[in-house]
Formats: C-alpha cells, sequence, structure tokens
C-alpha cells in the first residue's frame, strides 16, 4: 500500500521548551515526553503500530496494565471480578502533544488506543480525535486518579461526570474503532460507502465519547464525518463513523 505518515510540525528547542522553529524529530525511538508534539510519523513505526493493533498498547508484559505504581493487594473475589473487566474511556491530552502523552501514558504502564485515519490518497493519516484519545481503566484497581490530577505529562483529563467520575465509552465503540483498523493500525476512510451529510449540516453526536454534543459537519471522507465541535469551551475537531451522529432538524 506504500508508507502511511502523519505529520505536524514540531516547535520546541533542544531542552524542550520555547520555540526553536519548525522541524520535524526522528521517532523510531520516541524522545521524552517533554521535548515532542505529534511530528511526523508513520503509522507503521513502532509506537503507533504498538497503540494501534490488537485492542490498544501495554508498556510492557510483566508492569501494570492498568496504571501506574505497585500492583495492589489481594482482594475479595466480588472485588477481583470487578477488576477483571476494565472499560475504556476517554481522555484528553494537551494540544500539539499527543505523541507525548501517547509516550508519558505507555511508561506508566496504561492500556490505550489513539485512532488514526487516511482520509484520501495522499495517504496521510490522522488522528480521528486530535486532543483526545482512549485508555482502559478498571476504577477499582485504581491507579487512574493521576489522569485527573494532570500527573501523567501531557494529559489534561479523564472525561468525568460532574462530581469528577471517569465516564466509560459504550461497551463495544473503541473495539469496533480497533476492529475497523484491522492488522493496517490506521481506519481507511477510502474504501467503503459514501455519506450522506453535506458540509455545513448541523448534526447531534448519539455515540461514543462525545454523545449529546452538537456539531457542525466540515466535510466527509468516505462514510466517515468531520465534524467541528465545542468541547472545554474550544473548537475540537474529529472524525466520527456515519452511525454517530444524526441530523438536527431545522
Amino acid at each position: 500500500m506504500g508508507h502511511i505518515e502523519i505529520a505536524s510540525p514540531v516547535n520546541a528547542d533542544s531542552s524542550g521548551h520555547g520555540d526553536g522553529g519548525s522541524a520535524f524529530l526522528p521517532v523510531t525511538t520516541p524522545a521524552p515526553a517533554g521535548h515532542q508534539e505529534c511530528v511526523s510519523h508513520g503509522v507503521a513505526s513502532p509506537l503507533f503500530s504498538k497503540i494501534n493493533r490488537h485492542g490498544g498498547a501495554r508498556a510492557n508484559s510483566g508492569g501494570a496494565r492498568l496504571g501506574s505504581g505497585p500492583k495492589p493487594k489481594a482482594k475479595p473475589a466480588a472485588v477481583e471480578h470487578r477488576a477483571s473487566s476494565p472499560r475504556w474511556y476517554c481522555l484528553q491530552t494537551e494540544a500539539r502533544y499527543e505523541l507525548a502523552a501517547i509516550h508519558a501514558l505507555l511508561v506508566e504502564g496504561f492500556e490505550i488506543h489513539f485512532p488514526t485515519i487516511v482520509e484520501d490518497d495522499s495517504r496521510v493519516a490522522s488522528l480521528m480525535y486530535p486532543g483526545y484519545g482512549f485508555v482502559r481503566l478498571d476504577l477499582d484497581a485504581g491507579g487512574w486518579q493521576g489522569l485527573q490530577r494532570g500527573d501523567v505529562s501531557r494529559v489534561r483529563r479523564l472525561l468525568s461526570d460532574p462530581t469528577g467520575m471517569p465516564v466509560p465509552v459504550r461497551r463495544g465503540f473503541v473495539e469496533r474503532l480497533i476492529e475497523e483498523a484491522g492488522e493496517a493500525g490506521f481506519i481507511d476512510a477510502r474504501v467503503g460507502g459514501a455519506s450522506d451529510i453535506e458540509p455545513g449540516t448541523t448534526v447531534r453526536v448519539v455515540d461514543g465519547p462525545f454523545a449529546g454534543f452538537d456539531a457542525v459537519v466540515t466535510g466527509t471522507a468516505g462514510k466517515w464525518i468531520k465534524v467541528t465541535t465545542l468541547v472545554f469551551g474550544r473548537e475540537a475537531p474529529m472524525t466520527l463513523p456515519r452511525g454517530a451522529v444524526v441530523k438536527i432538524s431545522a
């Protein structure tokens, strides 16, 4: 199929601070989290291949899969049953620092998925949810609170209810994205049907982490819908499955 890459300029000096001008950093071996934005990155290269295949990335097979810190002590059987059923949650990263957040999350031992999509023959893959990704957690097992406090580099928060408890994504939503990507590790919008929604249409998101949000269609990519909505007071572009939105009647 040829080379597929994610492209974005880096603005950081050698210390990871300030503005050193636009450049592209090598990412075969990820740099420390404080030194990178989401940069030119082949989807087939180790980091994105790792996070987008087989249900998400794990830092290592011997460490904690669902969070950082020491493994919890043995719990009663009922709690162990809950701990065996983790869920996917949506997290927000700092804008344009998705790759640094991915690196930090893997170092901390979290299982993550940041879906990517190829929309046209330019063969450039883009993040479906710029500034957002998915992390698989068991809240009973602990280890997730640091994501809420901003303790993990370049991670801002988990999407939560008004009480501060993280809200899980509907069962099957992230799994479907993983299945759609397949072994390639990215979704290919160049195959499949066409969308029936025109740019400029106002829609309501009805599935996924942003269900209930109103959005404006900015374009289409095959059967996928490109929209912009407001999240935490800022515009958030994203690419959604056609079934995840409905038209709002005029």
